[in-house]
């Protein structure tokens, strides 16, 4: 499998996502990262490493269209679902729609639909 010319967009850099980014890169891909820590220990490890917060959708959904990514994930971070659903949507990318971030991360709605 090779991601060779691709670039992806990983939300979230601290450390249970650093190695993602070394995974990725193994693999071609190059990694724009982004977390609301300017010390997040995964943005130095990325291609690009660029502070945003995991909650600013519209900061999200910039910064992937300024590199245009291939593809966006997240891993070990339910907080950054939503993010992930925005860029989805906005670049008709593959993947997880807001409603299904909302009903993945919000206990209410997700007690709602069980119902």
């Amino acid at each position: 499998m090779s991601g060779a010319g691709k670039t992806l967009l990983l939300v979230g850099a601290g450390q249970a996502q650093a190695g993602s980014i070394a995974v990725a890169k193994r693999l071609g891909c190059r990694v724009v990262a982004m977390d609301g820590s300017p010390a997040a220990p995964g943005l130095p490890l990325a291609d690009i490493g660029a502070v945003v917060d995991l909650k600013d959708l519209d900061g999200a959904v910039a910064l992937a269209r300024e590199h245009h990514v291939d593809g966006v994930f997240t891993i070990a971070c339910e907080v950054a679902l939503p993010a992930v659903a925005a860029v989805c949507e906005a670049l008709n990318l593959p993947g997880l729609t807001s409603e299904q971030a909302a009903l993945a991360t919000n206990k209410g709605l997700m007690r709602q639909r069980y119902q």
